[in-house]
């Protein structure tokens, strides 16, 4: 939590700084989960590319609707269903 809270901190606006904190505590689970740097690392650089898509195609606007943030949790969530269970093949 307090990792998730500095992280939130560090992005300067109130907005992103919820985006961050929740997306804190999303990258250190995820951390938790597979003992591997590399899956928070992805997902971070995941997020940061489709922020700048929607940026530079003008449809940033499109973040601010509850039917995007729902999409993007849902991506999420199967994103680190499938990771998990990647890591439990190859053990």
């Amino acid at each position: 939590a307090v990792s998730a809270l500095v992280f939130g901190i560090s992005h300067g606006n109130l907005r992103q700084g919820i985006y961050g904190f929740v997306m804190g505590i999303v990258l250190a689970a995820g951390y938790e989960m597979s003992g591997r740097f590399a899956y928070p690392v992805i997902l971070h650089s995941m997020c940061n590319l489709c922020i700048l898509l929607m940026n530079s195609s003008g449809t940033l606007e499109l973040v601010r609707s509850p039917a995007w943030a729902a999409l993007f949790w849902m991506l999420t969530v199967a994103f680190m269903v499938f990771w998990r269970q990647k890591m439990h093949i190859e053990h």
